[in-house]
């Protein structure tokens, strides 16, 4: 075994800092992009209870498992793998291979958050279908690719830690006055209906257990290697368990609030629910501006979508950074490298909504949607049980270090949940859905 020697590990300035960061990482265009739509096209309520019991079961398992590893070991993730795997090491690849992925498609979603939250600024939109066929939305990709490759060349101090102390208050305030103003309509009893009604067939489809997982996992940014790499930033005598409940909790709560907000516009303006993708894009932007105050809560909306989706997308590429500069030395190099990595997935993920639309797609869809549901979607829960069985199997100390970091009466529990059940749920699950 070789582990490549690195250089001391940084420290987060206060721990509330990395609870933030955390939380920071956790809730981003996964909660108020993603999970509504993802909930409105698998039933709502009953997707609700899957989700939330995901997140109970499998995201705070894994979440406290990768934490206590990334603080115990104190490297970066290749030299963590390498620690716990020996000449396994390669595993590593797997959740890298998928923050990578993840964070090249991202970035594209984040430009046009960043086009809307500019346009809508004068209490004007531009439909979705008119902005996809120019190049406006690329060139925004662009420019939030220079934004991340920019803050990814500072250490944690000066990048990472800093665009979550001032982003999070922004994105926090913006999304509770949104659904202050959201009790008001019409559609708030309905919303809050939807998600509260279930349907037993849909909470017993393999397939949406195996999207709430894929969600959860998602949202909570477990598997990836970055609250690997979070972790290992922590002091000696951080407290892994009660963060890893404060970011779990603030994450839920916020991606329930963010669909909340949603469907209530949706349902006031008869809006399906099941729109996919461009809901947040396309139909929620007029239905906005037919608010009283919409001209000021549509540029709010954007601003609150940008803030969230750059302090998932700097903790994305912290990680790769992180890694990166094993081989290149400096973070600087390491930047580079990244932005060259992810260009190769970037590209075609922003010109499949662009005037060349129609030469970027794969099986009839976009190929943005294509990497989201075909690739991530299946890839993720992998990735998530390649990570904790490499943390629970591989690693000597994981149950020595479970019992540092739990209350005695739990470290059993979690240990076999994340050992032995999530990798065997996860992977049954995979395989039903696919013959589902």
């Amino acid at each position: 075994m070789k582990i490549i020697p690195s250089p001391p590990r940084a420290t987060w300035s206060r721990h509330w800092v990395f609870i933030l960061a955390c939380i920071g990482s956790a809730v981003g265009l996964g909660n108020i992009w993603r999970f509504p739509y993802i909930t409105g096209l698998h039933g709502g309520g009953s997707f609700l209870v899957l989700y939330l019991a995901a997140v109970l079961f499998v995201g705070i398992p894994a979440l406290l498992v990768e934490l206590t590893a990334g603080k115990a070991l104190r490297a970066e993730a290749v030299n963590a793998f390498r620690k716990m795997l020996r000449d396994k090491w390669w595993v590593s690849a797997l959740p890298l291979a998928l923050c990578l992925l993840i964070l090249s498609y991202y970035l594209v979603i984040m430009g046009w958050t960043l086009f809307y939250a500019f346009f809508s600024l004068g209490g004007n939109h531009i439909p979705f279908s008119e902005a996809a066929s120019g190049w406006a939305l690329p060139l925004a990709g662009i420019a939030c690719l220079a934004l991340v490759e920019l803050v990814s060349r500072m250490d944690i101090k000066d990048g990472l830690e800093k665009v979550n102390i001032y982003l999070f208050p922004i994105f926090f305030g913006s999304l509770v006055f949104i659904l202050l103003h959201s009790l008001t309509l019409p559609g708030f009893s309905e919303a809050v209906s939807y998600l509260t009604t279930i349907n037993m067939g849909e909470v017993t489809s393999p397939l949406n257990i195996i999207n709430a997982i894929t969600q959860a996992v998602f949202s909570l940014s477990v598997g990836m290697a970055v609250m690997l790499t979070y972790g290992s930033y922590l002091g000696k005598k951080a407290d892994v368990f009660h963060s890893s409940l404060a970011i779990a909790v603030s994450d839920a709560a916020i991606a329930i609030t963010g669909a909340l907000v949603i469907f209530t516009i949706s349902f006031t303006f008869s809006i399906p629910v099941s729109s996919g993708p461009q809901l947040a894009f396309e139909s929620l932007p007029l239905a906005f501006l037919s608010l009283e105050y919409g001209e000021f809560l549509m540029p709010l909306f954007f601003i609150l979508l940008l803030s969230a989706a750059i302090t998932s997308a700097v903790s994305l590429s912290e990680t790769l950074v992180d890694n990166l500069k094993i081989k290149t030395g400096s973070r600087r190099t390491a930047s580079g490298a990244m932005l060259l990595l992810l260009l190769v997935f970037f590209i075609p993920s922003a010109l499949s909504y662009s005037p060349l639309a129609a030469d970027f797609t794969l099986n009839g869809i976009p190929f943005l949607e294509f990497m989201d549901a075909e690739i991530v979607g299946r890839l993720a829960p992998l990735v998530v049980v390649a990570t904790i069985v490499s943390i629970t199997w591989g690693w000597n100390g994981c149950r020595r270090e479970l019992r540092k970091a739990l209350p005695g009466f739990l470290v059993s529990p979690v240990y076999l949940m994340a050992k032995y059940i999530v990798p065997v749920a996860i992977l049954t699950l995979q395989v039903l859905g696919f013959f589902s």
